[in-house]
């Protein structure tokens, strides 16, 4: 019977694209919240800074997921 798994290489290189997008997901939301504390010193809204920039944020994820 044969199997219709993909072989062990391309799978680990599944894996490894796929934490690179992780990680670039991940880093570019640490350089998210880092702006908005920025701006939260400068005297803007902490909160307000965040749920915009978690919608946004959002909005991106969605697009590079969906096409």
């Amino acid at each position: 019977m044969s199997s219709k798994l993909p072989g062990l290489p391309v799978i680990v290189l599944g894996v490894i694209g796929f934490a690179a997008f992780l990680g670039t997901l991940l880093g570019a939301a640490s350089l998210v919240v880092c702006a908005c504390v920025a701006r939260a010193r400068a005297g803007r809204s902490l909160t307000a800074s965040l749920v915009a920039a978690t919608a946004l944020c959002g909005v991106v994820v969605m697009v590079l997921t969906l096409g």
